[in-house]
């Protein structure tokens, strides 16, 4: 049975009422992510090259957060070890915990449903539909070929070990295989956390991934770096006293600005623990900050958007490569088709993402709601 010492300067019941924020930034996360995939279809290669923000027209300036899709998965990574962490101890406040059984059903539960759902839709719309057999750009991850090994992969979400697979069918489901996998080792994570100093457990972990990841170059627990890092990141804010937000989201703020000055194209050691310390400075600016008309996080659309979030990312994809294969054909001007992509491709994607949720999502997140737990004795 895992477990873990509640804080008594923060208690998961006064925590509880201040982690409203992380909907809000999933569903920001994954509007970027969409967005700019969408844009990514029509602009291709272009649209990822490293210009000197100083010296991008208008078009780029405007597109320009939207390129760092890259990153808002890292932010998802980040915020799913925080947030797994922030549970397992809310549970021993009302003593409860898991076992590992129990632990297993809540995330197969929560990410299989939606998950098998939208690569069955994947699938269908790609033996069905001409139009994803239309291919952007060779920079840009195409749909098809579909092969057995990758259908196979996908279904045990292990497509992410193959770059033969990996963008095969639906390619942001990358990701999903690669947090499916950092679910298997939590467990063990938590409670080597738990047993040893969870800062020195964390660094020995993350260093230890990151020596084999470069002796045995397989991309499995990738992203572990993140990881962790949200589970440090959720024992940290439930142990610190409160700080004053101001300063933190200033420093957040600043760090953005130079990680965007950095560019998205940097996706080693150095571009993510730039990202990583900004994550550290805005989870703790909104940890600490109250609801209110200022805080983008908490606004009700946002929080609509986040509740949805995990439907628009596996969801969004192969709706937008289709539009795509429309406006491919239309001889509009980029600017147009982008303009379009922008306004068409994501209400198009909202709104299936929120049907997906009521009619998929929803019900399995009640199957997770009524998992079973253990007393502890």
């Amino acid at each position: 049975m895992i477990s873990i010492e509640t804080s008594k300067k923060a208690s998961p019941s006064t925590a509880v009422a201040r982690l409203s924020f992380v909907e809000g930034l999933r569903g920001i996360a994954a509007f970027v992510v969409m967005v700019g995939h969408g844009i990514a279809f029509i602009l291709a290669g272009a649209y990822y090259d490293d210009t000197d923000f100083s010296s991008a027209s208008l078009l780029r300036r405007l597109i320009w957060p939207f390129l760092y899709g890259t990153q808002m998965v890292w932010l998802f990574i980040f915020i799913s070890g925080f947030s797994l962490y922030y549970s397992e101890i809310r549970r021993r406040s009302q003593q409860t915990s898991s076992t590992l059984t129990q632990y297993a059903w809540r995330r197969a539960w929560r990410i299989l449903p939606t998950y098998y759902a939208a690569l069955l839709i994947s699938l269908l719309m790609i033996r069905f539909l001409p139009g994803m057999h239309v291919q952007p750009e060779s920079s840009i991850f195409h749909l098809t070929p579909v092969t057995m090994g990758a259908v196979l992969s996908h279904v045990f979400l292990v497509h992410n070990l193959n770059l033969d697979w990996i963008s095969q069918l639906n390619a942001p489901l990358w990701s999903i295989a690669t947090e499916a996998q950092l679910y298997l080792i939590f467990p063990l994570i938590l409670a080597c956390m738990h047993r040893f100093n969870p800062y020195v457990m964390g660094t020995v972990i993350i260093i230890a991934q990151q020596l084999l990841q470069a002796i045995i170059p397989i991309p499995f627990f990738a992203q572990t770096f993140f990881f962790v890092s949200g589970m440090m990141m959720a024992h940290f804010v439930l142990h610190a006293p409160r700080m004053a937000p101001a300063p933190l989201l200033t420093a957040a703020t600043a760090l953005l600005g130079v990680a965007t000055w950095y560019g998205p194209k940097h996706y080693g050691l150095p571009g993510q623990t730039l990202f990583l310390l900004c994550f550290v400075a805005l989870i703790l600016g909104l940890w600490n900050l109250k609801p209110s008309r200022w805080n983008l996080t908490t606004w009700t659309p946002i929080l609509k958007l986040g509740a949805c979030s995990y439907s628009l990312y596996v969801l969004h994809y192969p709706l937008l490569f289709l539009l795509f294969s429309f406006i491919k054909e239309r001889g509009w001007s980029p600017d147009f088709q982008v303009l379009f992509m922008l306004i068409v491709g994501s209400t198009i994607s909202v709104v299936a993402a929120w049907v997906f949720y009521l009619t998929i999502e929803r019900w399995s997140l009640e199957r997770v709601r009524q998992a079973p737990v253990s007393m502890i004795r």
